[in-house]
């Protein structure tokens, strides 16, 4: 690969006896992806292991599509934090960044935490698992890992969906954003007109908003009250 790619990088670490430790390969393509879609990263080693029991590791992103792109792919010789530690730091080498130290930050594995991260909808393990169809169903010695992005882009360029409501906003994001990412957004913009606001209090620079949201479960209405503080500062 790197004779006919320059770009192609690859690292693998042996030990003392000449046995592997691990193995790390990124393309330009791979690359290219995260210097757009680098925002959030997800680590996975989770999909399968060879026929040497050696876990399979993938860095996965997230596209203008919503879609899971490959960043990176490794192959550890356990799942021991070494060899966790040497394809980090492989990975990060090549990619030219930092990780804020992911591996060392213990509060980032703890979910609680994310709550004031942004994180490119890949906190859950959904975006793993969406990965691991994708393996199963695709990934071969001939795969081609742009095909899906491409198909996406081709969809976009055929024209835009109509806004669902009046809002400004929403047309804001029919204008910046690709189609896959504007039918999630509809989607709460129609929800929000299952809320109604009906109680507004000002607490200093705190705004305490008391929303009930009408859902309906098997042909019955149901009123869900939340109290909502919103601070401007934060």
């Amino acid at each position: 690969m790197k004779d006919t790619n320059q770009n192609f990088f690859y690292a693998v670490k042996l030990d003392e006896e000449c046995k592997f430790k691990s193995a790390l390969w990124v393309d330009a393509r791979c690359r290219a992806s995260y210097e757009y879609y680098g925002d959030a990263v997800s680590v996975d080693s989770t999909y399968s292991t060879n026929k040497h029991g050696l876990p399979f590791v993938s860095f996965v992103g997230v596209n203008h599509h919503g879609k899971s792109i490959l960043i990176g792919c490794a192959l550890l010789g356990n799942e021991e934090i070494p060899s966790y530690e040497l394809v980090f730091s492989q990975w990060v080498k090549y990619m030219g960044t930092a990780l804020q130290h992911l591996y060392d930050d213990r509060r980032m594995w703890v979910p609680i935490y994310f709550k004031d991260e942004f994180w490119a909808s890949i906190r859950s393990t959904r975006r793993s698992e969406s990965m691991h169809t994708f393996y199963g169903g695709y990934l071969h010695s001939k795969t081609n890992l742009e095909q899906r992005e491409l198909e996406d882009d081709a969809a976009d360029s055929r024209g835009v969906i109509p806004c669902a409501t009046t809002s400004r906003m929403e047309k804001q994001f029919q204008q910046k954003y690709t189609m896959s990412i504007l039918w999630d957004v509809q989607t709460e913009f129609v929800k929000k007109a299952n809320c109604k606001v009906f109680v507004v209090d000002e607490h200093g620079p705190l705004v305490c908003v008391k929303v009930e949201e009408e859902i309906l479960v098997n042909d019955t209405i149901l009123c869900v009250l939340y109290d909502v503080q919103y601070d401007p500062s934060t």
